[in-house]
This record gives C-alpha cells, structure tokens and sequence, in this order.
C-alpha cells in the first residue's frame, strides 16, 4: 500500500511504513488515507500519519487553509491540501486565525503568527487577545492592560486599569480602579 511519498508493507503482524527519506515506523494497524491523513495504532494508541510519513498524536480540522497537528502535547499546522508540516509543533495551542493573525501559546507565553506561519509576535505577554480592528489587548499578571499593533507596538506607555477590546476603532478603557469608563481610539486618544 502507498501513501503519495511513504510505502506501507505488512510485516508479520505489524505495519512497516518506511517514507521517501528512509524513516521507518511499526504499528499494529494503519487505515487507508482519509483527507490526506491515515489513522494508526500502536499499543492501543492512535495515532495519524500524514503523506509524508510525519506522525502526530492528533490531527484536528483548523481552518480551510490548515489542518492543526499535535505532537508530545505540542501543536503545529499542516497544509490542507498537501499535509506537509508548515509549521512544526512547538506550541501549547493555537488559536484560530483573527486579521491574519493566530494567538500562540508555548512555554506560558501568548504570541502571534501570521498565515505565513511566521512567528511576528514573539511569545512573551502573560495574557493576549485575539486583534480587532488592528489591535490586540495584552496584559502582565497582575498588571495593566494595553493594546499592541501588528508591529508589536504599544498604544499607551502607561497602560489601563481595565480595557476591552476595540470594536468598529473604539475601546472602553478605565485608566484607575475607581475612574469611570472612557472610550479611546486606536491612537489612544478619548473620544466621546
């Protein structure tokens, strides 16, 4: 049996499935392709082996362009079409695409990727949120929010107290605990 770039031979009572590079991998069972990927078990666990003869622990739909993969507990993407690895898993999650841009997760850290798969927002805010109207909202533990562009810039040297994301480029923000709310736009100035 072959899948595009790997061949599959039974051996025995186990599956032998060798990949154009020379990498070899036994299991107990391997079913046919199914969306570019086939179900294998090994020991009683399951696992996904793609054209390419990579094997991920699970194998999840992510969006029309991405199949989300996971491996040791660490997620990456695959292209849909092709399932080659376009972005191998080093990440704790992955979270849907947002203006281009998916939140990641990896070593307690939020990012930012873009549909390139590239990392333009290193993992190092404590809580990030998806961007709206070009802007993400980010917070330290404990400490203020803020907003950041795409280029990973700041909208406030000091920060809020409080803040929400921004909706048609304006945001509710309270700059003390006890201040009313203000309404800023994406420049940071208050509006009415």
């Amino acid at each position: 049996m072959k899948g595009n770039n790997l061949l599959i031979e039974k051996e025995g009572k186990k599956y032998k499935v060798t990949s154009v590079s020379g990498k070899v991998c036994f299991f107990d069972s391997v079913d046919n392709f199914v969306d570019g990927f086939a179900k294998a078990t090994k020991e009683d666990k399951t696992y996904y082996i793609n054209k390419f003869g990579d094997v991920f622990d699970n194998v999840e739909e992510f969006n029309d362009k991405f199949v989300k993969v996971c491996k040791y507990g660490l997620y990456g993407l695959c292209d849909k079409e092709t399932t080659k690895i376009v972005l191998k898993p080093k990440y704790s999650w992955i979270w849907p695409f947002y203006e281009d841009l998916a939140r990641v997760l990896k070593n307690g850290k939020f990012g930012f990727i873009n549909t390139s798969c590239k990392e333009i927002i290193k993992p190092k805010y404590e809580y990030a949120w998806d961007f709206s109207c070009g802007y993400a909202r980010i917070r330290k533990i404990w400490g203020r929010y803020n907003y950041i562009n795409k280029s990973d810039e700041r909208i406030s040297e000091k920060g809020f107290f409080n803040a929400w994301n921004f909706r048609n480029n304006v945001a509710v923000i309270q700059n003390i605990e006890d201040d009313s709310l203000t309404r800023i736009n994406t420049i940071g100035e208050e509006v009415n």
